[in-house]
C-alpha cells in the first residue's frame, strides 16, 4: 500500500488516535515490505481501538489480506465485533471490493452471534 495514503490516513484521524496509536499506525506505514505489528499492553489502553484503527488504515490503502490474532477467544471476538461494526470487510467498500471478515477458531462457548456470522466453524 502506498505510504503517502497512509500518511494521508493518520493525518486525517489524528483527533481519533492517542500518541501511542499513532505511533502503532506509523510503524506499519513504514514498513518497506510485509512484517507484522505486535500491540500490548494492559486493558483498557485502547489496544483493540489501534487494531481497528490499523485495519481501517490498511482497507483505506488497498490492501485486502490481514492477518490479526489475539491470546484469547475474547479478544478475538472483541476486534471481529468492532471491525463488522465498521462494515471494513463487508466488500461494498471502493477500495476492498473482495472484503471478507473470517473468524477462525475455537468457538467451544456461547460466542455472540455478530461473531458467529463471521465464523468458519
Amino acid at each position: 500500500a502506498p505510504r503517502k495514503d497512509m500518511s494521508e490516513f493518520i493525518d486525517r484521524n489524528r483527533d481519533h488516535l492517542n500518541p501511542s496509536q499513532r505511533f502503532a499506525l506509523k510503524g506499519v506505514a513504514s514498513m518497506s515490505e510485509p512484517d507484522f505489528q505486535l500491540i500490548q499492553g494492559p486493558p483498557g489502553t485502547g489496544k483493540t481501538h489501534t487494531i481497528v484503527g490499523l485495519l481501517s488504515m490498511l482497507v483505506h490503502c488497498g490492501v485486502n489480506r490481514v492477518l490479526v490474532f489475539a491470546p484469547s477467544n475474547t479478544a478475538v471476538d472483541e476486534i471481529v465485533e468492532r471491525v463488522a461494526d465498521k462494515k471494513l470487510f463487508d466488500g461494498k467498500k471502493k477500495k476492498n471490493p473482495d472484503g471478507l471478515l473470517l473468524r477462525v477458531g475455537a468457538l467451544g462457548y456461547d460466542a455472540p452471534d455478530k461473531v458467529l456470522r463471521h465464523t468458519l466453524d
